[in-house]
Parts: structure tokens; sequence; C-alpha cells
């Protein structure tokens, strides 16, 4: 029986137990809402008192003008929580935890997060142990300071707001510069315009998605807390959806092991050889986008490497200073049948790169607003592939908006700790499901694929976040050989070992690659699709995983030998003629159709069928789809 490459989907069943703690707030005023914004003569008092708190706590002079509130929590037991600080104040790196029931609560101290109330400020830890806040109080706080975006711990760019428009207020090439003239900003940039598109592409462009404005808008004046007081304007403004800070992103750069070429056990382990057997594994037309630190030159890639873009200097040069794209890049497409080094997935395939960290050592920052910028661009070059590994805890709520606007296949790594996504989601692979943040109901995604990471026994590894509904499908991970940087490595010749779920997901989009370029016309949904159906089971003594990994494929995992009622080409027995159907009548070459299977052939492409299945009967079947309203 011939076996057809496949990505079968990963469910996993087990769900972490987490402690239980009460929720509930007594008091009717607390409004745990993160972007609630306080009646300004309310906001006015709070910034005097604070003014007069702050000058006699650390002998200042300040004014109400050195005074800016970031963030206000809602009121608790009559208290007021609020996230104020004084303009470009350091204070030293201090987080204090608060005990409940044996369960520790990190927060800052001593500074900025404020408890106020009655004229007076105190630390949320003075606070709680004065008796202003319950254990209920801080468990709430807790849990709604914890799930927001606080830059007082990331690091962000403080030239930059990013801004995301409403869908019924934005249109593709809308100028909106006049919208923001009370700002003070130096450019406003439009990410997803087009203007070299023709008015029949837009139209079918706007057609196909849910479409967002994204802007970077350049202060004419950066800084930290300019960048944070435009955020609060925007948000009050009716047409404005998102208003973010331009965050760095931290990406896991796994330890490299050996740099000698050995056995590529994922490739095997996903049996890859069957699939070239079976597809071609060329596929150079394909275009795949690796987001992430470039790729740098490498006698193993340069045939397979386009041209792609630093927009984080914002140049053509993609160097990768770091490794980690290098490594990423190797497993989707490096060259094959070449005789050196390993091979990737796809062995041609046209990997273009773009560069999104600075490169800075082992500081492993990405860039948002260049995660954004690369997004659009790969819409702009209609690039129908993105892998994308790399992930942060927080909500960030443009690059949602960029991945709705996009409308090709992004394949994106789970992350490294360990933890269910489902409880403490990671973005942008939680995108798949839906979000509610600061009060606004962000739909899943249809177009992500989540991609946990699985050992060389078929075992979720230990490292790996998974997911019952926010993660889709596993693939290798643990120490996968692929190309390393020339730039930090020497040479440009060397291999080594990386793992994480960063080397799982190019694993799912070389697949991707692979099944794009045998079937051109297979759109995201029709891939995903494919990619999902399956019923392996890992290996796991702790969790149990719902329906697989990237496996190898048998044709009885979809083929039914009985139908209640004959339609023309559903060879699967799903009630439709698709794609799938294609590819599964492609897995029975030189084997014998039941007599259900012959009249579906039959009644879809016109033809007297015979026995065994041959090449030109799946020939003439894929014409049928191709020329159905389906295809």
């Amino acid at each position: 029986m011939k076996k057809l490459l496949k990505i079968l989907a990963i469910i996993l069943g087990v769900i972490m137990l987490l402690p239980i703690l009460p929720m509930q707030i007594a008091n009717a005023e607390n409004i745990p809402d993160n972007n609630i914004y306080l009646d300004l003569e309310i906001e006015n008092r709070l910034i005097d008192d604070f003014v007069l708190y702050m000058n006699e706590k650390y002998d200042m002079q300040y004014t109400r003008e050195d005074v800016w509130i970031q963030k206000y929590y809602g009121r608790y037991s009559g208290c007021e929580v609020l996230f104020i600080d004084i303009k470009d104040a350091v204070y030293p790196c201090v987080v204090v935890n608060i005990t409940i029931a044996g369960y520790e609560f990190g927060f800052p101290n001593p500074q900025p997060l404020c408890v106020y109330k009655n004229s007076n400020f105190m630390a949320i830890q003075d606070a709680y142990e004065t008796g202003w806040l319950t254990d209920a109080d801080i468990c709430e706080i807790w849990k709604n300071y914890n799930n927001s975006i606080d830059p007082e711990n990331k690091e962000f760019d403080p030239r930059h707001v990013l801004v995301g428009l409403k869908h019924e207020y934005s249109s593709v090439n809308q100028d909106v510069t006049g919208w923001f003239e009370d700002m003070e900003f130096s450019e406003i940039k439009d990410i997803f315009a087009f203007p070299d598109k023709s008015p029949e592409w837009i139209a079918e462009y706007e057609a196909s998605v849910e479409f967002h404005q994204i802007l970077t808008i350049t202060l004419a004046e950066p800084g930290r807390g300019n960048v944070l007081s435009a955020i609060r304007r925007l948000k009050k403004l009716d047409f404005v959806l998102v208003a973010e800070p331009d965050y760095n992103i931290y990406v896991d750069n796994a330890a490299i092991g050996t740099n000698d070429p050995e056995s590529q056990w994922g490739l095997e382990n996903i049996n890859v050889n069957g699939a070239w057997d079976k597809f071609n594994p060329n596929v150079p037309n394909v275009q795949v986008a690796v987001i992430d630190s470039g790729i740098s030159l490498h006698n193993d890639l340069n045939l397979n490497v386009g041209v792609g873009q630093d927009y984080y200097f914002y140049d053509a040069t993609t160097d990768d200073d770091y490794g980690h794209g290098t490594h990423v890049a190797g497993i989707i497409g490096a060259v094959g049948n070449n005789g050196i080094g390993v091979s990737g997935v796809a062995q041609r395939v046209q990997l273009i790169p773009y560069q999104v960290s600075d490169n800075k050592g082992a500081s492993g920052y990405f860039n948002t607003n260049a995660i954004n910028l690369s997004i659009a661009s790969a819409q702009t070059r209609e690039i129908p592939i993105i892998n994308a590994s790399f992930g942060v805890a927080s909500f960030p709520g443009i690059m949602y908006l960029a991945i709705q606007n996009y409308t090709g296949l992004f394949v994106c790594s789970t992350g490294n700790s360990g933890t269910n996504n489902d409880t403490s989601p990671q973005y942008p692979s939680n995108f798949c499901v839906q979000n509610i943040y600061s009060g606004v109901t962000y739909p899943a995604l249809a177009n992500i694929i989540s991609v946990a990471n699985i050992t060389s026994t078929n075992t979720l590894s230990a490292d790996s976040n998974y997911g019952a509904t926010s993660v889709h499908i596993g693939a290798p991970g643990n120490s996968i050989i692929s190309t390393l940087s020339s730039y930090i490595n020497g040479g440009a010749s060397n291999y080594g070992t990386k793992s994480g779920t960063s080397m799982a997901a190019p694993h799912v989009a070389g697949v991707a690659a692979l099944l794009k370029g045998n079937f051109p016309d297979a759109t995201a949904a029709d891939i995903k699709v494919y990619d999902s159906m399956g019923t392996t089971q890992i290996i796991n003594t702790s969790a149990y995983i719902g329906t697989g990994m990237i496996v190898q494929y048998y044709k009885n995992n979809i083929l039914v030998d009985t139908v209640t009622a004959v339609i023309p080409g559903d060879i699967d027995g799903d009630g439709a003629f698709t794609i799938i159907d294609v590819w599964a009548f492609y897995d029975l070459l030189g084997d014998n159709l039941t007599a259900d299977q012959i009249l579906m052939f039959e009644s879809a492409t016109g033809k007297t069928f015979t026995n065994p299945v041959s090449y030109q009967d799946y020939l003439d079947l894929l014409y049928a789809w191709q020329h159905t309203s389906a295809g």
C-alpha cells in the first residue's frame, strides 16, 4: 500500500490543572476592564494628588505635566487601581509577591502600580496589607494586570504608534492622514496599501477578507511617555479599533549542537521519501515567506533563497547574525539531491527572507511593526505561505489585523514553556481561536496552523506548549539538524541542531509548499483542511492527543467503502467533491475501487472506469475537479 505524506492534526486532550482561586468581587463597583478611561474631573484630581504624593515621597518638585496615567484597572472595594507614573522616571526593577492561599501573585513595586483611596496613594502590597484590598480583589487585579500588555515589562520603539482602524472605516488605499490632524506626527504609513494593484484585484481582495487599514504613525517627538500619551488619545477616536506600542518580541534561540551533518530523523518521521516518490519534491515556483532573523549565505540554501526585505533597518540586506532564521529556512527548503549537508522538506522552493530583528548578539527580539510590514509585503507579493516561528504571551492586536488581512496560510509555533495555550495563550498561534481583549471580540482566524513539538519517539516534547482547542498539529522539533548561519558560525557549510516549536513549524510549512507546488489551485483553506484530517495518536503517558501529527498516511484513514448517496467525485464520502478527493484518489494508484467509488468517479468524469486505478484516471478526476465550481 503506497503512502502519501499528510499532515494530521494534533489536539491535546490533557488540561493543565491550575489553582482555582476566588475571583468573584463582592463590590459592585468593580469594573475589570483593561480599556477604561476616567472621567476628566476624577483624572485631574488623581493627578494632583499623585504629584503631592510623589513630591513628598521622593522630595522632588514634579508638576502635573510630568504625570501620565498609562492604564486604569477599575475600582475595587472603593479603591481606584491604576498604572500611574512620572514621564521618563526610572525605578529599580523590583517585583513583590502577594501570597494568598499558598499561591503567589507578582506585581511591580513600589511604583508605578498604585492604589488610590480618599486622596491617598499606596503601593499595591501596602494597600493589601492595610486591608484596602481583599483576597478576591488581588486575584482579579492580578488577572487583568497579567493579561494586559505592560510597557514597564516590555521593550518598545519610542518612535512609533501602531493603529488599526475599524473595518467599517477601512478601505484599500484610502488616505486617512487628515483624520489625525490634531496629532503631532512626522509620518503616517498605511502598511496594507496596494498602489500598484488593479481596481479588479483590489475589489476581489476586499471581498475575500474583513479588511482593516493598519497604520504606523511616527511621532514628531519620540519618547516613551509620548507613545503612551498618543495611544490614550487614539483609543478615544471612534474609527480606531486598536492602538498599541511597537513592541519587541523575545524569541528563544535554542542551543546549537554538533556541526556535523547527521541523520534527519524529522524527515524520516514524516515519511518524506514516500512523499517525494509520489509528489514532485521540486517546487521552485512556490514562495514561502520566512519572517525571522534573516537567512545567511549558505551553500545548502543559496539556490533556494529569493529577494526579501529587512524591515528592522529598512534595507534589502537580510543577513542573519542571530542564527534562528537560517536554521528555520533549512528545515523548509535546504537544497535537496545536491550531495551535501541536509535537505529541506521541499528540495527546491523559493524562500523569501523577512528580517524583523536587530540581530545584536543573543538578544532575540523581533519587532512587531517589522512583522506586520512583512505580512503586508507577503500579501502584496501574493506569497501563499508564511512561516512564523515566534510568539508572545501578550495580545498583539495589530498583528491580529495584519494576519486577518493576509489571504495565505500562516504557519506558527505554539511556544516552548510547556504550558496549555487554552488557558495561557501564546500569540500569534492563539489567533486560531476566538479572543476577547479590552472588550473587543476577535474571531478565530481560519488561515492559521498552530504547531507543537514532538520527539523522535512520537511523544509530545516536555517543553512544547499544547492545547485541546488552540493547537492543531504536531511536527518534529527536538534536535533537528539544519543549516547554521555563516555570520556567527564561520563558513557557509555548517550544520547543527536546535530544538523547539520553532523547528516544528517549518516542517509543516515545507509540507504546505509541496502541496501548493503539486496542486497549484489549492487555496490556504484547501491545504489546511487536508492537513487536519487523520486518526493517528501521539504516544504520551501524561497526555491524550486527539487525532495525530505529521506521520505516514494510509488510504483507509479517509476512504469509505459504502455511501448512502452518490455525489460525483466524493471519494472520501464527506458529502462534497473537493481537492481532498483528488489527493485521496492519487493514493489509490494500482488499487481497485469499490462499486460505489467507481460510480462516484464515473459520475464526476463522464468516463468509464476499469480497475485498477491508473495515473490517467487520476488526471481525469483532477481535470473534473478543476472544472467544477469547487475547483
